[in-house]
This record gives structure tokens, C-alpha cells and sequence, in this order.
């Protein structure tokens, strides 16, 4: 990628080698990214952890989350408003107890708002990031909005094809402040 490619472009051509991704590669990798997580300080010291829910090839959280139960962390999950382009923190008290919500993605199947100020540590999905901390994600703001209000650690998941020398970065993008990928930790502040 150059510094003209745009944005969309990366989307194209990360989501398209996403998509030929296998399970085994999937659970392989995903596997790496949680122990990486697991080994964090932040994670440790953390009570109240928010994760994304897993979906489209995405590094699986399930993993993370699981470990999260059985140390009795704080668990939230986004639950989103497709008409505010806005997502909502969500305490998850089960596994068992998710139901489809937008874009086909699982969300607890009654919302209990968590507030921002509690979350410690939010593990963040995206299409692609750079080694600066910058992050592309589907291109609709989410989680720009819920970053813009959130002052605790930002952990960017992701594999290591999609993490790129350069991303291209507005004003209202939010910076990462460590990127996990299965083979390294990127760690900015």
C-alpha cells in the first residue's frame, strides 16, 4: 500500500484475504492474540474489560472472553444503534444469552448499559492498522464516536497481514495504544 491509497482501497483488499482465511487458521491465530492479551499488565490490573463479539473472519474473542469469566473480570460488549451510528457498552453476564443484532453481529439479548468511565481496557476491531496506531475500521464511525468519550486503554486486535506500514488518518480517527496481532505487541504509550 502507498501513501495515495485510500482508505477504501485497504478495505477491499484486507477483507478480500480476510475472507480466504480458514477456521484452523482463525482459531490458530486468534489463539496467539489472546494469549498475547492475557500476558498485557493492562489486561491484569484491568476490572472491567469491553470486547467486541466476534463476526466476518474477525480475530474470535471467544477466547479472551472465556478467560475473562474465570477471572472474574467485568465483561461489556457493544450492542449497536444503526440509527445513531452510535454503540452502546453492554455488560455480558452469559455467553449463552446473545441474540443477532445489526449487521448480523451477536449482542447480549437485553442491553445493560455499562458506563464509559468504568471500562478499563476495550479490545477494538478494525479492517487494518498502521505501526503508528491508526486505525481503519468499517467506515461508518462507531467506534470513532465511542473512542471520542472513552479514556481507558485502547487495544486494537487484529492479524498480522492487516497491520500495514501506513494507514491513512482523519482528524476524528482515534489512535490505538497497543496493537495485538498474533505474532506482536505494539504497544504506543
Amino acid at each position: 500500500m502507498t501513501d495515495n491509497t485510500t482508505k477504501d482501497d485497504i478495505r477491499s483488499a484486507v477483507k478480500a484475504k480476510r475472507r480466504m482465511l480458514t477456521p484452523e487458521q482463525i482459531n490458530e491465530w486468534s489463539g496467539r492474540i489472546t494469549e498475547h492479551i492475557l500476558s498485557l499488565d493492562c489486561y491484569r490490573h484491568s476490572g472491567t474489560v469491553m470486547s467486541y463479539l466476534s463476526a466476518f473472519k474477525e480475530p474470535s474473542t471467544g477466547g479472551i472472553i472465556s478467560h475473562m469469566f474465570k477471572d472474574n473480570k467485568s465483561i461489556v460488549v457493544p450492542v449497536t444503534d444503526t440509527d445513531t451510528f452510535t454503540i452502546t457498552p453492554s455488560y455480558l453476564t452469559s455467553p449463552d444469552k446473545l441474540v443477532r443484532g445489526a449487521y448480523g453481529i451477536m449482542e447480549p439479548a437485553e442491553c445493560i448499559k455499562a458506563r464509559i468511565s468504568d471500562i478499563d481496557l476495550a479490545l477494538i476491531p478494525g479492517i487494518a492498522f498502521d505501526t503508528s496506531g491508526a486505525r481503519i475500521g468499517f467506515g461508518k464511525g462507531y467506534y470513532d464516536r465511542f473512542l471520542s468519550a472513552f479514556s481507558g486503554i485502547k487495544a486494537g486486535l487484529c492479524y498480522d497481514f492487516q497491520l500495514l506500514g501506513y494507514v491513512p488518518s482523519s482528524p476524528h480517527d482515534i489512535k490505538m495504544d497497543i496493537i495485538i496481532t498474533e505474532k506482536r505487541i505494539l504497544q504506543f504509550k
